[in-house]
């Protein structure tokens, strides 16, 4: 049985502890935004979605003993591969 929790919000990324989070907000039921983060090392990206596509994050569990996949999609080309440093 697969059964997956969905949220809106906005991406950032922030650093505490030398540990990395993706920081988020969670649309809430009455319509309000509650602030949470998830450890960047527990979280799958995939980045399918085309520019008109909200980003989210959903968790999967996978089995009845409470395993779980943390997903979070995210635009094409949100990833940089490489950068360009020269001053041109």
């Amino acid at each position: 049985m697969t059964t997956a929790e969905n949220a809106t919000f906005i991406l950032g990324c922030g650093m505490l502890n030398e540990t990395d989070y993706y920081v988020m907000y969670k649309l809430r039921e009455d319509g309000g935004k509650e602030l949470f983060k998830i450890k960047a090392s527990e979280v799958v990206l995939y980045d399918v979605l085309e520019d008109n596509e909200q980003p989210y994050y959903e968790i999967v569990k996978t089995s009845p003993i409470s395993q779980t996949v943390k997903k979070l999609y995210i635009p094409k080309n949100s990833i940089t591969q490489s950068f360009d440093l020269s001053l041109q």
